[in-house]
């Protein structure tokens, strides 16, 4: 049978979630303080900002549901990519709907580029 999610994620149909309600909780917290600062500066972006929001807290749901499900190297890096890549956005968003950030560029394409770096090592240790 084959498996539903993303990659990495063995989720069988008809078998329950696994319960990581604790280790996700922080991100949709952070995502509604970041809301909360860039409301007033979204104008006719805030559906589209809010859809993406969605997906990207998605995309953080199903890397915690993966504990337990992998080896926890590649857990651990797929999660600290995930957070790196909600940093990453979060100064993206920032910089473009309420304020410069100083440094934007190196802030955000670091944090980007060690979020890949992350993920990418994380699937490929699970290969193994």
């Amino acid at each position: 049978m084959g498996s539903l999610g993303p990659p990495g994620m063995d989720i069988q149909p008809g078998l329950p979630f696994p319960r990581r309600s604790v280790d996700g909780a922080g991100a949709p917290v952070a995502a509604a303080d970041i809301f909360y600062v860039l409301k007033d500066g979204l104008e006719n972006m805030l559906i589209p900002v809010v859809i993406y929001m969605l997906a990207i807290l998605t995309m953080a749901v199903f890397a915690v549901f993966r504990k337990g499900n992998v080896s926890n190297l590649s857990y651990n890096l797929v999660f600290v990519g995930v957070l790196f890549f909600l940093i990453s956005d979060s100064i993206l968003a920032v910089n473009k709907f309420y304020g410069e950030v100083p440094y934007e560029h190196l802030l955000i394409m670091s944090t980007y580029a060690f979020a890949q770096y992350c993920i990418t090592m994380g699937i490929i240790k699970q290969k193994n």
